[in-house]
């Protein structure tokens, strides 16, 4: 998927790419070198060349404060069997789908589908797709709910997604995998993936859990930078060196909780984390490809109660406003 001023086309403001800093910490202050990265292209058709809206006008961030798009994942296997279940069995859906979730080997155990690191359906692939047309071919501005623009996918300095499979590919349909280029720095955009933004509850639900290994997630996505998790990685290798787990933060919540998983409490604190690397953060306008009961714990803060809020939409971005 290529879109104009990806790389420049059409652009006559766009740079030549260079050598540069890392996406996480780097300072406004430092050089404005900007990195490229390869990547492979795609059979997808590039969008027509001046439909793309370039407002030169800044977003409307308050000075300090950063801008949190948050996008939920589009709809997912596990979504997909839920709404089956509503449908067949309405009586006992959330008991059977609870316990689908909590099956490491579901097929072995009765169920016809497996409940582990579940892929987009062709439903949420095409709702990634259409958000990727709105943001890039129609320059479709992040708005809050009242209507207010904060700036197009060219203001954007970062984007962040959890490694989930379901999240990956949702973050390539809407944002391709060609370079991005922010259009007031001219420095790439960079996709970065976080474990910290994994659906919750970590620990029980295995749809919530990594089962490929790093180096397959660099060859299917090689646009996105899996620097941190490779880090962990390596971090728990040396403590572990017999340790083969593909997700330690998924194995170590299951062990702390005796397989109850994570409580509301660990998600508060999980995404006061987040939110705390945020601030820290060079970036000041970040896109959030992330899951429901996460995001919802970013806009709202934990509840005793499940239920509060609901499911957010998929592939519908929420603006979050995050003062420094």
């Amino acid at each position: 998927k290529t879109y104009p001023d990806q790389l420049g086309e059409g652009n006559p403001k766009s740079v030549e790419m260079e050598g540069g800093a890392g996406p996480l910490h780097e300072s406004k202050d430092q050089s404005k070198k900007d990195t490229t990265a390869e990547n492979p292209t795609s059979s997808k058709p590039i969008a027509k060349e001046g439909r793309v809206q370039r407002d030169e006008t800044k977003a409307n961030c308050v000075a300090k404060t950063k801008c949190l798009f948050l996008i939920r994942h589009g709809t997912a296997v596990h979504n997909e069997y839920l709404l089956k279940l509503l449908k067949d069995k309405p009586n006992t859906a959330h008991k059977l789908w609870e316990e689908w979730l909590s099956q490491k080997d579901a097929v072995s155990m009765g169920f016809p589908i497996s409940s582990t690191n579940t892929p987009l359906t062709q439903k949420g692939v095409e709702e990634a797709t259409t958000l990727g047309k709105k943001l890039f071919e129609d320059g479709e501005p992040f708005k809050d709910a009242s209507g207010k623009q904060y700036g197009t996918v060219w203001d954007l300095d970062l984007i962040i997604v959890s490694p989930l499979l379901r999240t990956l590919q949702t973050c390539t349909e809407i944002f391709g995998t060609k370079p991005l280029i922010n259009r007031s720095t001219k420095r790439k955009i960079d996709i970065v993936a976080l474990e910290i933004v994994k659906e919750f509850p970590q620990g029980r639900h295995y749809a919530n859990k990594i089962d490929v290994s790093i180096d397959e997630m660099k060859q299917q996505f090689p646009h996105i930078d899996f620097k941190s998790l490779e880090d962990h990685h390596e971090k728990n290798k040396q403590e572990n060196p017999s340790d083969t787990e593909t997700d330690e933060m998924w194995e170590n919540a299951f062990k702390k909780s005796k397989g109850r998983g994570e409580s509301r409490h660990d998600l508060k604190a999980r995404v006061d984390r987040f939110l705390k690397i945020i601030r820290t953060m060079a970036a000041e306008k970040v896109a959030v490809v992330s899951h429901s009961s996460f995001l919802h714990g970013v806009l709202c803060g934990s509840s005793k109660d499940d239920s509060v809020g609901g499911s957010l939409a998929h592939c519908q971005p929420l603006v979050f406003l995050l003062p420094s």
